[in-house]
């Protein structure tokens, strides 16, 4: 029987993950900004029901009554924007600074 290769770290059971595919788009409203993914991981099921589903970011825009973002993706990484350190990072989001 062959051997498997155990975890170095415990994988916690109560998460939740969600994913979209063909363009489609997870959103919700933040501090009166429209945040937008294509997988959300959370570990509550309050949490992951706060998205909603959209078939595009104009979409979304439309029905959460929300402004289109004016830039798409991570912001530039510079001092006001470090890298992610996703070894200490311990859930939520980011949101860039306008």
């Amino acid at each position: 029987m062959p051997r498997v290769a155990k975890p170095k770290i415990d994988i916690p059971k109560d998460v939740f993950f969600r994913y979209t595919v063909n363009g489609r788009v997870l959103a919700k409203v933040v501090d009166g900004k429209l945040l937008c993914c294509h997988r959300v991981i959370t570990n509550t099921q309050a949490g992951m029901d706060s998205w909603q589903e959209f078939r595009s970011v104009a979409e979304a825009s439309k029905s959460l009554g929300v402004p289109m973002p004016q830039h798409f993706g991570c912001p530039i990484i510079n001092k006001d924007n470090p890298r992610i350190d996703w070894s200490k990072f311990k859930g939520g989001y980011y949101l860039p600074k306008s």
